[in-house]
Formats: C-alpha cells, structure tokens, sequence
C-alpha cells in the first residue's frame, strides 16, 4: 500500500514539475508588447526631433526672405515731380555715398559717382552733360559766408547770371539761395539748400535748350 502511494507521489511530483518547466518557458505577448515599446518610441522621438528641425529650417528661410523683400522695397521709392504741369512718376533707388556721408533715393537713369574730396555728382547715365553736384557743408559752417559765395560761383560760369526765387517752389528750397548763369550750350544752377539738418550746396548743369531741373530737385530732396 505504502508503496502504491509513493508510486502515486511521484508520478504527481513530475508532472507538477514538467508543467511549471513549460510555464516558464512560455512567453507573455504583453510582456512581448512592452519590450518593443522603447525602441518603437525612439524611432518617434527621433521623427519627431527631424520633423521639427525641418519646421525651424523652413521658417528660418521664410523669416529671411520676407526680410530680404523687405530691405529690398525700403531700398525703392516711387518719386514724382512735375514738368510744365505734367505728372511724373518713377522708382528711384536707394544709393550710399563712399565719398561723403550721405544717402539719397537716385532714378535708374542716373548714377551717384565721387568727384573729388566733399563733392559728388549725380549724372545722367546718356548725357554726360546733365548732372547735379552735390556738397554737402558741415553743420557749423558760417552760413553767411557760403550764401555770399553763391552769385560769386553763377558769375564763374557767366556774366550772364541772375538770382532766382525759390519761394513756394518747394519746402525743401525754402529760404534757400539760388542763383543762375547761361553760357551759349548750357545752364548752370548754383543752389544753398540751408537745412538746419545738413546745409548742401547743389550745381545743377543742364544743356541750355533743355533745363529740365525738376527730376534732381526731387533727388536731392531725400539726401539724409
């Protein structure tokens, strides 16, 4: 009897011990699930990490090319003026002197060019003859002086030469002192703006049958 029990015992034990060993090697499916879920995440994070880097790149582009067209259109300017009443409109392009401390908005068919020392001149790209010297004064200078030099330098180029009135021609010649002389080919325009900001002198030099002095008058209104 005691012998049939053990036999019993042990046949029980075995199986016991082949179904825990079967337990053991059986793998959990969530088990499973949750060790992918690192390397699943990584792949994400790193998508993530690469989808944003190419967000900031592409708004870093957009951002410097809005500013690239917005220096471009603060480097334009639409000027008008007029000639014998009629209205003129034409894009005018920001320019640097190198010669003197100065900016000024310049039409497309003229150039600003340094002349020499304190003097540069804006000159029509298709006649050389047509151009507007500028001088720009330092800002203590003896005004008083420089406005009695004025006829002095219309006489220079002529005899022929006379004071012109400025008044209610613009605001940027108000109070200024203008002076003209006549050759046989050419007119010549001895002008002292006297700005408070910055007194210029401006020789504006045309052929005599074709004064057209509305266009420089206009430039030399946006000299900063």
């Amino acid at each position: 009897m005691k012998k049939g029990i053990r036999l019993i015992m042990t046949v029980l034990f075995g199986v016991l011990l082949l179904g825990g060993c079967g337990t053991a090697e059986q793998v959990d499916p969530i088990e499973e699930s949750r060790g992918s879920q690192p390397q699943e995440k990584q792949t994400q994070d790193g998508e993530s990490a690469e989808s944003s880097s190419n967000d900031q790149q592409e708004e870093q582009k957009d951002n410097e090319e809005q500013m690239d067209q917005s220096e471009e259109k603060s480097n334009e300017k639409k000027l008008t003026y007029r000639i014998e009443g009629e209205l003129y409109e034409e894009t005018a392009f920001l320019r640097k002197s190198d010669n003197q401390n100065f900016s000024m908005y310049i039409y497309d068919k003229y150039e600003l060019e340094a002349e020499e020392p304190r003097k540069d001149v804006v000159i029509s790209k298709e006649d050389g003859n047509v151009f507007m010297r500028i001088e720009v004064l330092p800002t203590d200078v003896d005004l008083s002086k420089v406005e009695a030099d004025i006829p002095m330098r219309a006489k220079a180029v002529s005899d022929e030469y006379f004071h012109n009135e400025t008044a209610l021609m613009s605001d940027f010649l108000e109070g200024s002192v203008w002076y003209k002389a006549y050759t046989e080919k050419f007119a010549v325009s001895v002008i002292l703006v006297k700005s408070k900001e910055q007194p210029i002198i401006l020789t504006i030099h045309t052929p005599r049958e074709k004064e057209v002095l509305p266009p420089f008058i206009v430039m030399a209104e946006t000299i900063k």
